[in-house]
């Protein structure tokens, strides 16, 4: 059985272009311990989703869920309030070598648009093909 999927758009606010994307999945969620803080949607998932991360039409990153953790106070940084964290298994944390277009994600999902909208994947058969291909990319 494949792993439950989730697609969590990020904001331009936050990474001004896909260098600074790169930089954060790369070295801060390490730093972070695998917390990845979101502003005010927290998604709904169960622990062992693989969340996918688009930037700018482009899928760039995943990383598997292990836990959803809701601050009582928010953090804020830079200006930006934080209401809570995703907790990511940092083993499973990776950005794509190349990523993926949504001319290549719209093949296999052509119902779901990459927006600014968070989507569940829940297609067993075309999650496979999407991981199948995800996995090619991987750095």
């Amino acid at each position: 059985m494949t792993k439950s999927i989730r697609i969590y758009p990020l904001s331009t606010e936050e990474f001004s272009d896909n260098c600074d994307a790169k930089y954060y999945f790369k070295n801060s969620l390490k730093e972070q311990n695998g917390e990845f803080y979101y502003r005010k949607k927290s998604i709904n998932a169960e622990i062992g989703t693989i969340v996918l991360f688009q930037y700018e039409q482009h899928i760039i990153a995943q990383a598997e869920l292990l836990e959803v953790c809701k601050l009582e106070e928010p953090k804020v940084e830079n200006s930006i309030e934080y209401h809570g964290y995703f907790l990511f298994n940092l083993d499973t944390v990776h950005y794509y070598n190349e990523a993926l277009s949504a001319k290549e994600f719209y093949k296999i999902y052509p119902d779901k648009p990459l927006s600014r909208v968070m989507h569940i994947l829940d297609d067993e058969e075309k999650n496979t093909l999407l991981l199948q291909k995800l996995s090619e990319l991987i750095i």
